[in-house]
């Protein structure tokens, strides 16, 4: 209805009324319905309206869009502090339950181990690998569920550095090869005790028979001694060294071979056909050795080498013998040139 309806009563204010609303439509006059009594508040004429259906409480809230707020009533003002009350009841359950989950953190290692956790000293080079992770309740991943901090413990190492490669040396150039040539004298001589040897030693020696030593020493003389080797069967493989006093250049050998004092123990034991002639700086050379018949037992075969040798010694290796009526092979002689 038009603001400027004849059937509209004038708004006279009110309680409830603060606002230049228009009032609402009034119900139809009746024309037969009893007048009231008159108005006392404010100016209103008395109106033979019908009396109206909505109520001040329902228009209060009609009027929030104009900017009119509702009056808090008891009933509203009891709900408003109920919800108040449950949500400071919440903050605080809220602030509890933080609270205890955060002391549970901190001491959750204590309850496992019921110690402090050991300072782990980690290695310089410790191989990344994860330990099992255990839960905020005490469950674990792994299946063994080792002891809380264990595995700090095994891991906690002295850092050892790493050795250093030792310089490598030059590479020593072989030994020369060296050759030699045997030469027999064609006439029997005495050889003079002129050794440079100053000592001489044996893989094995023979036992003293009968009054004679065959000790490695008589090949340094020419005496009518001899070496004697005492291993099983003919010797092959046994061996004399010769020591010289200190490195000396050697260019030669003279030797006399088997036992050439008398015919019959010349005859009796077995001679030395080959041998390996080796020196101090490693170089080698194998020769082949004549054997002479009785009358000839005492000749003298110079062995020439290709080269002189500086060595400490000089020393012999039986490769093969001309057997004699016994196994054991002899060695008369042996001097340096």
């Amino acid at each position: 209805m038009d603001s400027n309806s004849p059937n509209r009563k004038p708004y006279s204010g009110g309680a409830f009324w603060n606002s230049s609303d228009p009032m609402p439509p009034a119900a139809p006059e009746s024309p037969t319905a009893p007048e009231p009594p008159e108005n006392t508040i404010g100016s209103r004429q008395p109106s033979t309206a019908a009396p109206e259906t909505s109520t001040p409480f329902q228009r209060a809230e009609d009027s929030k869009a104009h900017g009119i707020h509702p009056v808090i009533t008891p009933q509203n003002k009891n709900t408003f502090s109920v919800k108040k009350a449950g949500i400071i009841i919440g903050a605080a359950a809220a602030v509890v339950v933080i609270a205890v989950a955060v002391i549970l953190i901190l001491t959750l290692p204590k309850q496992g181990s019921g110690q402090a956790a050991p300072t782990a000293t980690m290695p310089a080079t410790m191989p990344a690998t994860n330990p099992p992770q255990t839960s905020a309740f005490g469950s674990s991943d792994s299946t063994t569920s080792p002891e809380p901090f264990a595995a700090a413990e095994e891991i906690t190492t002295r850092y050892e550095p790493e050795p250093t490669a030792a310089p490598t040396q030059p590479p020593t150039d072989p030994p020369k090869p060296v050759d030699a040539q045997v030469e027999f004298e064609t006439q029997k001589r005495d050889v003079q005790n002129a050794t440079y040897f100053s000592s001489a030693s044996a893989s094995s020696v023979l036992g003293d028979q009968q009054g004679h030593n065959y000790s490695p020493s008589n090949v340094l003389r020419n005496d009518g001694t001899c070496w004697c080797e005492d291993a099983s069967g003919y010797g092959e493989g046994e061996w004399i060294q010769l020591d010289l006093p200190d490195v000396q250049k050697v260019s030669g050998l003279r030797i006399i071979n088997g036992y050439a004092g008398t015919a019959k123990q010349y005859d009796y034991n077995s001679k030395i056909s080959n041998l390996t002639i080796s020196f101090s700086d490693g170089s080698s050379t194998t020769i082949s050795l004549n054997v002479f018949n009785t009358a000839s037992r005492k000749t003298v075969q110079t062995v020439r080498f290709s080269r002189p040798v500086e060595t400490e010694y000089v020393k012999l290796t039986i490769n093969s013998v001309t057997a004699g009526d016994c196994e054991d092979t002899c060695l008369t002689f042996v001097e340096p040139f």
